[in-house]
């Protein structure tokens, strides 16, 4: 099992290129054991509609931890709507799927 400082690099946490970005990283590496590789970069990608996608910045190794992304991270709507868990979602977290 990884955790933040098993997969911790040497190297400087990258900057990603728009500041939302950056302050998502932030909030999940601010949880116990959140972890965002400095080897991802996100990139708009006008082809596929202006979306957002994410990238290797650099070669990564078979099995490198990526991301670790803990419980407490995790957003749903299990305490906030009724019909959780019977495949009905709250439309918050429908809009955000």
């Amino acid at each position: 099992l990884a955790t933040a400082q098993s997969a911790a690099s040497s190297s400087s946490k990258r900057r990603q290129p728009e500041d939302w970005q950056n302050e998502l990283v932030q909030w999940l590496e601010s949880k116990p054991n959140g972890y965002f590789s400095n080897k991802i970069v996100w990139q708009k990608t006008p082809e596929l509609g202006d979306s957002y996608n994410m990238y290797a910045a650099e070669d990564i190794p078979k099995d490198e931890t990526l991301m670790i992304i803990p419980q407490a991270a995790l957003i749903g709507s299990a305490s906030t709507h009724e019909g959780y868990g019977q495949g009905d979602h709250c439309l918050t977290v429908r809009n955000m799927m």
